[in-house]
């Protein structure tokens, strides 16, 4: 199975697909199952990749949804209009 590290190929690769899917999604984040299904990988190696994406990048997890940086500034700007 996949195991991320965070050197390498083997870790960008999916987490720039895992990027431009949550991107995507945009207001319909997917869940870290989704991911795994999407990439092909483990749902272990599905939230390794989140964890890295929340903690490095800015994403940012509700549940078990997870969501883009520019979607949460997106949320902010709605929030700030009404």
């Amino acid at each position: 199975g996949f195991v991320p590290s965070e050197e390498g190929a083997s870790f960008e690769v999916p987490v720039r697909k895992a990027q431009e899917l949550i991107e995507k999604k945009g207001f319909s984040p997917p869940e870290t199952k989704e991911i795994a299904e999407e990439l092909g990988i483990s749902e272990e190696g599905a939230n390794l990749i989140v964890s890295y994406l929340v903690n490095r990048k800015g994403y940012r997890k509700v549940g078990d949804f997870v969501y883009s940086p520019s979607t949460i500034e997106k949320v902010k700007e709605i929030l700030r209009e009404h």
